[in-house]
């Protein structure tokens, strides 16, 4: 990350540190480690918490049925997911034609 933050609670203005928090993507200042925000992930880093795949990141997942399965059937999924979803199958249906 490029861009320059100010920290809340020190007051500091510099460029975040950027470190995995669980399922998401934290800035942190670099002084005093307080939170800043968290960051939009690419969508093909997005994880899996469900089926086979639990734990592994959609775009590591090469199985284009299940995965179409999942865009079908789980109408749970949020709007990035079921976007992460179509892109993984749309390349894997573009490296087999």
């Amino acid at each position: 990350m490029d861009a320059q933050l100010t920290c809340h609670t020190c007051g500091h203005t510099t460029t975040p540190l950027v470190r995995q928090n669980g399922p998401h993507l934290e800035a942190v200042c670099p002084e005093c480690k307080a939170h800043l925000r968290f960051l939009p992930q690419p969508l093909t880093e997005l994880k899996i918490y469900w089926g086979k795949y639990t734990g592994r990141r959609i775009g590591e997942v090469q199985d284009a049925g299940w995965l179409s399965w999942c865009y079908d059937n789980i109408r749970t999924l949020n709007s990035r997911y079921r976007q992460a979803l179509k892109e993984q199958i749309e390349r894997l249906r573009y490296q087999t034609a």
